[in-house]
């Protein structure tokens, strides 16, 4: 079966999140950035990590899912959405080769 693209973009509790997260906070980006590190391994996230936006610093990765429904499931297995820390969008993408 041909696995389809999704954009996974994560938005921080605060725009200036990057520069001053609390204890609590590093912990769960620490979880975070493990998690998504794992999904790459099993060639579920092509790439992943910040982005540097001058107008607001997100989180963002490529996930490559069977469906949807899949895909969803990856982005909502995230650490930093269980824990209510962020928050995310994911739209499918249509990716040439």
């Amino acid at each position: 079966m041909e696995k389809k693209y999704y954009f996974y973009k994560m938005y921080p509790p605060r725009p200036t999140f990057h520069l001053d997260q609390n204890q609590h906070e590093m912990k769960i980006m620490q979880q975070h950035m493990q998690y998504w590190k794992e999904q790459k391994k099993m060639d579920r996230a092509i790439i992943y990590g910040p982005v540097f936006d001058p107008n607001g610093v997100y989180g963002m990765a490529i996930i490559t899912a069977i469906d949807e429904e899949d895909a969803e499931k990856i982005a909502q297995n995230d650490p930093a959405i269980i824990l209510k820390l962020c928050n995310f969008d994911l739209v499918s993408m249509n990716v040439g080769s």
